[in-house]
Protein backbone atom coordinates (compact mmCIF):
# COMPACT_ATOMS: atom_id res chain seq x y z
CA UNK A 1 0.00 0.00 0.00
CA UNK A 2 1.35 3.73 -0.98
CA UNK A 3 2.75 5.21 1.97
CA UNK A 4 0.59 8.13 2.16
CA UNK A 5 -2.79 6.05 1.43
CA UNK A 6 -1.58 4.36 5.16
CA UNK A 7 -1.39 7.54 7.00
CA UNK A 8 -4.72 8.52 5.21
CA UNK A 9 -6.49 5.17 6.31
CA UNK A 10 -4.98 5.48 10.14
CA UNK A 11 -5.83 9.35 10.60
CA UNK A 12 -9.09 9.15 8.94
CA UNK A 13 -9.93 5.79 10.71
CA UNK A 14 -8.55 6.41 13.89
CA UNK A 15 -8.23 9.92 14.50
CA UNK A 16 -12.03 11.13 14.10
CA UNK A 17 -12.85 14.01 16.19
CA UNK A 18 -15.89 15.91 17.24
CA UNK A 19 -16.52 19.27 16.21
CA UNK A 20 -18.49 22.03 17.70
CA UNK A 21 -21.41 19.51 18.44
CA UNK A 22 -21.70 16.52 20.52
CA UNK A 23 -20.97 13.98 17.83
CA UNK A 24 -17.75 12.16 16.25
CA UNK A 25 -17.91 11.54 12.37
CA UNK A 26 -16.79 8.05 11.45
CA UNK A 27 -15.11 6.98 8.28
CA UNK A 28 -14.40 3.25 7.55
CA UNK A 29 -12.65 2.37 3.90
CA UNK A 30 -15.76 0.99 1.69
CA UNK A 31 -14.38 0.11 -1.63
CA UNK A 32 -11.18 0.74 -3.88
CA UNK A 33 -11.58 1.26 -7.67
CA UNK A 34 -8.13 0.81 -9.31
CA UNK A 35 -8.00 1.00 -13.47
CA UNK A 36 -10.27 4.26 -14.14
CA UNK A 37 -6.77 6.82 -15.50
CA UNK A 38 -4.32 8.63 -14.09
CA UNK A 39 -5.46 12.15 -14.00
CA UNK A 40 -8.28 13.82 -11.93
CA UNK A 41 -11.30 15.22 -13.67
CA UNK A 42 -13.23 17.15 -11.05
CA UNK A 43 -16.14 17.68 -12.48
CA UNK A 44 -16.67 13.96 -13.18
CA UNK A 45 -15.05 11.76 -11.31
CA UNK A 46 -16.78 10.60 -8.77
CA UNK A 47 -18.41 6.58 -9.73
CA UNK A 48 -21.85 5.91 -8.81
CA UNK A 49 -22.94 3.21 -6.09
CA UNK A 50 -26.05 1.34 -6.96
CA UNK A 51 -28.33 -0.22 -4.03
CA UNK A 52 -26.57 -3.70 -4.52
CA UNK A 53 -23.55 -2.44 -4.65
CA UNK A 54 -22.14 -2.09 -7.80
CA UNK A 55 -20.25 0.50 -8.56
CA UNK A 56 -19.81 2.78 -12.56
CA UNK A 57 -17.09 4.52 -12.93
CA UNK A 58 -16.02 6.92 -15.76
CA UNK A 59 -12.67 5.90 -17.28
CA UNK A 60 -10.15 9.12 -18.43
CA UNK A 61 -7.77 6.65 -19.94
CA UNK A 62 -8.29 5.09 -23.18
CA UNK A 63 -10.90 4.15 -23.93
CA UNK A 64 -11.92 7.75 -22.63
CA UNK A 65 -14.98 8.77 -21.69
CA UNK A 66 -16.64 5.38 -21.14
CA UNK A 67 -18.38 3.83 -18.35
CA UNK A 68 -16.67 0.98 -16.34
CA UNK A 69 -18.52 -1.17 -13.66
CA UNK A 70 -16.95 -3.07 -11.00
CA UNK A 71 -18.55 -4.82 -8.32
CA UNK A 72 -18.74 -4.06 -4.39
CA UNK A 73 -14.95 -4.84 -3.65
CA UNK A 74 -13.70 -3.82 -6.42
CA UNK A 75 -13.41 -5.93 -8.98
CA UNK A 76 -13.30 -5.37 -12.75
CA UNK A 77 -15.96 -6.71 -14.73
CA UNK A 78 -16.08 -4.53 -18.30
CA UNK A 79 -16.63 -1.05 -19.53
CA UNK A 80 -19.50 0.37 -21.51
CA UNK A 81 -18.36 2.89 -24.14
CA UNK A 82 -18.10 1.84 -27.60
CA UNK A 83 -17.73 4.88 -29.78
CA UNK A 84 -20.39 5.75 -32.34
CA UNK A 85 -23.93 7.35 -32.68
CA UNK A 86 -26.06 4.17 -32.25
CA UNK A 87 -28.21 2.74 -29.96
CA UNK A 88 -25.96 2.36 -27.18
CA UNK A 89 -23.11 3.71 -28.38
CA UNK A 90 -21.58 7.22 -27.27
CA UNK A 91 -18.23 9.45 -27.53
CA UNK A 92 -18.90 11.66 -24.62
CA UNK A 93 -20.39 11.08 -21.32
CA UNK A 94 -22.15 14.39 -18.66
CA UNK A 95 -24.30 12.15 -17.00
CA UNK A 96 -24.09 8.71 -15.44
CA UNK A 97 -25.69 7.16 -12.45
CA UNK A 98 -28.47 3.87 -11.45
CA UNK A 99 -32.18 3.76 -12.21
CA UNK A 100 -34.98 2.12 -11.32
CA UNK A 101 -33.94 -2.10 -10.46
CA UNK A 102 -30.42 -1.10 -10.31
CA UNK A 103 -30.27 -0.20 -14.18
CA UNK A 104 -27.78 1.63 -15.77
CA UNK A 105 -28.57 4.99 -17.09
CA UNK A 106 -25.97 7.00 -19.03
CA UNK A 107 -26.22 10.60 -20.94
CA UNK A 108 -24.16 11.63 -23.96
CA UNK A 109 -23.16 15.43 -24.87
CA UNK A 110 -25.86 14.70 -27.69
CA UNK A 111 -28.84 14.82 -25.11
CA UNK A 112 -29.44 11.16 -25.68
CA UNK A 113 -29.94 8.73 -22.33
CA UNK A 114 -29.01 5.17 -22.95
CA UNK A 115 -30.04 2.79 -20.43
CA UNK A 116 -28.46 -0.53 -19.82
CA UNK A 117 -29.43 -3.24 -18.07
CA UNK A 118 -28.49 -3.88 -14.46
CA UNK A 119 -25.11 -5.24 -13.92
CA UNK A 120 -23.38 -7.43 -13.91
CA UNK A 121 -24.97 -8.20 -17.82
CA UNK A 122 -26.02 -4.76 -18.58
CA UNK A 123 -27.08 -5.34 -21.78
CA UNK A 124 -28.39 -2.23 -23.80
CA UNK A 125 -32.09 -1.84 -23.57
CA UNK A 126 -33.18 1.28 -24.95
CA UNK A 127 -32.77 5.14 -25.21
CA UNK A 128 -34.49 8.45 -26.03
CA UNK A 129 -32.87 12.46 -26.59
CA UNK A 130 -33.73 15.27 -24.21
CA UNK A 131 -35.64 17.76 -26.54
CA UNK A 132 -33.63 20.91 -24.95
CA UNK A 133 -30.81 20.19 -22.55
CA UNK A 134 -29.44 17.91 -20.43
CA UNK A 135 -26.78 18.90 -17.80
CA UNK A 136 -27.33 17.24 -14.20
CA UNK A 137 -27.00 13.67 -12.65
CA UNK A 138 -28.69 10.56 -12.01
CA UNK A 139 -30.33 10.62 -8.49
CA UNK A 140 -32.43 8.03 -6.71
CA UNK A 141 -35.70 9.46 -7.61
CA UNK A 142 -35.17 10.49 -11.32
CA UNK A 143 -32.69 12.78 -13.22
CA UNK A 144 -31.62 16.36 -11.21
CA UNK A 145 -30.67 19.03 -13.75
CA UNK A 146 -28.50 21.16 -11.97
CA UNK A 147 -28.49 25.17 -11.78
CA UNK A 148 -26.15 26.29 -15.30
CA UNK A 149 -26.46 28.54 -17.91
CA UNK A 150 -27.49 27.38 -21.31
CA UNK A 151 -27.90 28.35 -24.87
CA UNK A 152 -27.37 31.68 -27.10
CA UNK A 153 -26.97 34.22 -25.79
CA UNK A 154 -26.98 32.45 -22.31
CA UNK A 155 -29.94 31.95 -20.10
CA UNK A 156 -30.11 30.62 -16.38
CA UNK A 157 -31.34 26.88 -16.18
CA UNK A 158 -33.47 26.55 -12.92
CA UNK A 159 -33.13 23.04 -11.13
CA UNK A 160 -35.36 20.43 -11.70
CA UNK A 161 -36.36 17.01 -11.29
CA UNK A 162 -37.00 15.03 -14.58
CA UNK A 163 -38.81 11.87 -14.47
CA UNK A 164 -37.10 8.43 -15.98
CA UNK A 165 -38.77 9.14 -19.58
CA UNK A 166 -37.31 12.61 -19.49
CA UNK A 167 -40.90 14.72 -18.59
CA UNK A 168 -40.63 17.52 -15.58
CA UNK A 169 -41.70 16.61 -12.15
CA UNK A 170 -40.87 19.61 -10.56
CA UNK A 171 -39.15 23.13 -10.83
CA UNK A 172 -37.29 24.73 -7.95
CA UNK A 173 -37.53 28.63 -9.04
CA UNK A 174 -34.80 30.86 -7.40
CA UNK A 175 -36.43 33.54 -5.05
CA UNK A 176 -36.86 37.10 -6.64
CA UNK A 177 -34.23 38.67 -3.80
CA UNK A 178 -31.72 41.21 -4.48
CA UNK A 179 -29.69 39.82 -1.63
CA UNK A 180 -29.50 36.44 -4.02
CA UNK A 181 -28.21 36.45 -7.05
CA UNK A 182 -28.57 32.96 -9.54
CA UNK A 183 -24.60 32.93 -10.32
CA UNK A 184 -24.28 32.16 -6.70
CA UNK A 185 -25.69 28.71 -7.05
CA UNK A 186 -23.85 25.53 -6.02
CA UNK A 187 -24.39 22.31 -5.06
CA UNK A 188 -27.55 20.76 -4.79
CA UNK A 189 -29.48 17.66 -2.97
CA UNK A 190 -32.89 16.57 -3.25
CA UNK A 191 -35.35 15.67 -0.24
CA UNK A 192 -38.29 14.17 -1.76
CA UNK A 193 -39.63 15.34 -4.98
CA UNK A 194 -40.28 19.03 -3.89
CA UNK A 195 -37.62 20.28 -1.60
CA UNK A 196 -34.33 20.86 -2.48
CA UNK A 197 -31.35 21.68 -0.39
CA UNK A 198 -29.16 24.34 -2.26
CA UNK A 199 -25.37 25.45 -1.01
CA UNK A 200 -24.58 29.03 -1.94
CA UNK A 201 -21.13 29.76 -3.92
CA UNK A 202 -19.32 31.88 -2.16
CA UNK A 203 -20.47 31.91 1.73
CA UNK A 204 -21.36 29.12 3.76
CA UNK A 205 -25.17 29.29 3.50
CA UNK A 206 -27.85 26.61 2.35
CA UNK A 207 -31.18 27.16 1.61
CA UNK A 208 -34.06 24.80 1.49
CA UNK A 209 -36.26 25.56 -1.56
CA UNK A 210 -39.73 24.25 -2.26
CA UNK A 211 -40.45 23.34 -5.64
CA UNK A 212 -43.25 26.61 -5.27
CA UNK A 213 -40.75 29.21 -5.02
CA UNK A 214 -40.47 29.69 -1.40
CA UNK A 215 -37.49 29.68 0.89
CA UNK A 216 -38.73 26.78 3.51
CA UNK A 217 -35.67 27.14 5.75
CA UNK A 218 -32.10 28.71 5.48
CA UNK A 219 -29.12 27.85 7.20
CA UNK A 220 -26.16 30.27 7.47
CA UNK A 221 -22.99 28.97 9.14
CA UNK A 222 -20.34 31.55 10.68
CA UNK A 223 -16.91 30.25 10.56
CA UNK A 224 -13.79 32.24 10.79
CA UNK A 225 -12.33 30.06 8.33
CA UNK A 226 -15.11 30.37 5.59
CA UNK A 227 -15.42 34.45 4.95
CA UNK A 228 -17.86 35.64 2.45
CA UNK A 229 -16.06 36.25 -0.66
CA UNK A 230 -16.51 37.66 -4.06
CA UNK A 231 -14.75 37.65 -6.97
CA UNK A 232 -13.32 34.30 -9.12
CA UNK A 233 -12.30 31.57 -7.16
CA UNK A 234 -12.16 28.68 -9.40
CA UNK A 235 -9.23 27.37 -11.81
CA UNK A 236 -6.44 27.43 -11.94
CA UNK A 237 -5.67 28.62 -8.43
CA UNK A 238 -3.04 30.95 -9.18
CA UNK A 239 -3.79 32.51 -5.60
CA UNK A 240 -5.12 30.51 -2.79
CA UNK A 241 -8.80 28.90 -3.65
CA UNK A 242 -11.58 30.52 -1.57
CA UNK A 243 -13.71 28.04 0.69
CA UNK A 244 -16.30 26.22 -1.16
CA UNK A 245 -19.45 23.78 -0.30
CA UNK A 246 -18.49 21.28 -3.09
CA UNK A 247 -20.89 18.93 -2.05
CA UNK A 248 -23.84 18.15 0.04
CA UNK A 249 -26.20 15.68 0.76
CA UNK A 250 -29.27 14.51 3.44
CA UNK A 251 -28.90 11.01 5.28
CA UNK A 252 -31.19 8.87 6.33
CA UNK A 253 -31.67 10.28 9.42
CA UNK A 254 -32.78 13.67 7.62
CA UNK A 255 -29.28 15.46 8.98
CA UNK A 256 -27.49 17.80 6.14
CA UNK A 257 -23.89 16.79 5.64
CA UNK A 258 -21.60 19.34 3.66
CA UNK A 259 -18.50 18.65 2.31
CA UNK A 260 -16.45 22.00 1.98
CA UNK A 261 -13.12 22.44 0.27
CA UNK A 262 -10.79 25.12 1.10
CA UNK A 263 -6.69 25.82 0.51
CA UNK A 264 -4.92 24.10 2.14
CA UNK A 265 -2.71 25.92 5.24
CA UNK A 266 0.59 24.75 3.84
CA UNK A 267 -1.03 26.00 0.38
CA UNK A 268 1.84 28.49 -0.81
CA UNK A 269 4.92 25.70 0.02
CA UNK A 270 3.20 23.08 -1.38
CA UNK A 271 2.29 25.06 -4.79
CA UNK A 272 5.93 25.78 -4.97
CA UNK A 273 6.67 22.56 -4.67
CA UNK A 274 4.34 21.78 -7.19
CA UNK A 275 5.26 23.83 -9.76
CA UNK A 276 3.00 26.47 -11.74
CA UNK A 277 -0.55 25.17 -12.84
CA UNK A 278 -0.67 27.02 -16.44
CA UNK A 279 -2.30 26.54 -20.23
CA UNK A 280 -4.91 24.39 -18.74
CA UNK A 281 -8.00 24.61 -19.42
CA UNK A 282 -9.80 22.58 -17.39
CA UNK A 283 -8.47 20.56 -13.77
CA UNK A 284 -8.54 17.45 -15.66
CA UNK A 285 -4.49 17.07 -15.90
CA UNK A 286 -4.02 17.99 -11.87
CA UNK A 287 -3.02 15.12 -10.10
CA UNK A 288 -4.35 13.50 -7.09
CA UNK A 289 -1.06 14.32 -4.74
CA UNK A 290 -1.47 17.99 -5.99
CA UNK A 291 -5.01 18.48 -5.65
CA UNK A 292 -4.20 17.21 -1.69
CA UNK A 293 -1.49 19.83 -1.69
CA UNK A 294 -3.29 22.46 -3.00
CA UNK A 295 -6.91 22.25 -0.93
CA UNK A 296 -8.17 20.42 2.40
CA UNK A 297 -11.41 19.18 3.10
CA UNK A 298 -14.32 19.99 6.38
CA UNK A 299 -17.14 17.04 7.00
CA UNK A 300 -19.55 19.07 8.62
CA UNK A 301 -23.27 17.53 9.60
CA UNK A 302 -25.41 20.43 10.47
CA UNK A 303 -29.30 20.17 12.20
CA UNK A 304 -31.79 20.66 9.13
CA UNK A 305 -34.10 22.42 11.97
CA UNK A 306 -31.77 24.79 14.33
CA UNK A 307 -28.65 24.80 11.71
CA UNK A 308 -26.78 23.57 14.31
CA UNK A 309 -23.41 21.62 13.98
CA UNK A 310 -23.52 18.27 15.41
CA UNK A 311 -20.13 17.17 14.50
CA UNK A 312 -16.98 18.28 12.31
CA UNK A 313 -13.91 16.67 10.89
CA UNK A 314 -10.78 17.35 8.89
CA UNK A 315 -10.74 15.18 5.49
CA UNK A 316 -7.93 15.28 2.81
CA UNK A 317 -8.43 17.77 -0.05
CA UNK A 318 -8.81 14.54 -2.24
CA UNK A 319 -11.20 14.07 -1.29
CA UNK A 320 -14.57 15.09 -3.65
CA UNK A 321 -17.68 14.62 -2.74
CA UNK A 322 -20.69 12.49 -1.88
CA UNK A 323 -21.52 9.63 -3.97
CA UNK A 324 -24.29 8.68 -1.89
CA UNK A 325 -26.15 9.24 1.11
CA UNK A 326 -23.51 7.90 3.58
CA UNK A 327 -20.12 7.46 1.10
CA UNK A 328 -17.51 9.76 0.42
CA UNK A 329 -15.27 9.79 -2.85
CA UNK A 330 -11.66 10.44 -2.32
CA UNK A 331 -9.05 10.32 -5.10
CA UNK A 332 -5.65 8.53 -4.39
CA UNK A 333 -2.27 7.90 -5.64
CA UNK A 334 -0.24 5.24 -6.11
CA UNK A 335 3.52 4.94 -6.16
CA UNK A 336 3.48 5.10 -10.30
CA UNK A 337 0.78 7.59 -10.38
CA UNK A 338 -2.04 5.32 -11.63
CA UNK A 339 -5.62 6.82 -10.19
CA UNK A 340 -7.50 5.27 -7.48
CA UNK A 341 -10.87 6.23 -6.28
CA UNK A 342 -11.09 5.41 -2.25
CA UNK A 343 -14.90 5.11 -1.24
CA UNK A 344 -15.78 5.98 2.57
CA UNK A 345 -18.33 5.19 4.57
CA UNK A 346 -19.45 7.75 6.84
CA UNK A 347 -21.74 8.04 9.75
CA UNK A 348 -22.33 9.83 12.75
CA UNK A 349 -21.61 8.66 16.23
CA UNK A 350 -23.52 10.76 18.90
CA UNK A 351 -21.72 11.70 21.94
CA UNK A 352 -22.87 10.07 25.59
Amino acid sequence: MNRRVLLLFTFVVVGCVGGDGSGVIELTPKVLIAGVGDSVDLSRFCPRVSERGWVAAQRVEPPSDAVAIFDSVGKYYHTIGRAGGGPGEFRSVTAFGFGPGDSLWVIDSHLIAHIFEPPPGTRFVRSFRFERFFSGEIVSRGMLILPSYFGNPLRYVHPRLLSWDGTEVSRFIMPDSGSLREPEMGSVTLVGTDLLWMALERKYELLLLASDGTVRRRITRQADWFPEHAGPSGFPWITPPKPRIYSISVGQDSLLWVLVRRAHRNWAENKSKAGQIKGLPTPRSVSAIRLAGLFEGVVEVLDPGSGEVVASHEVSGDVLGFVRPGVLCEVIEDDSGAVRIQLWDVRLRRGT
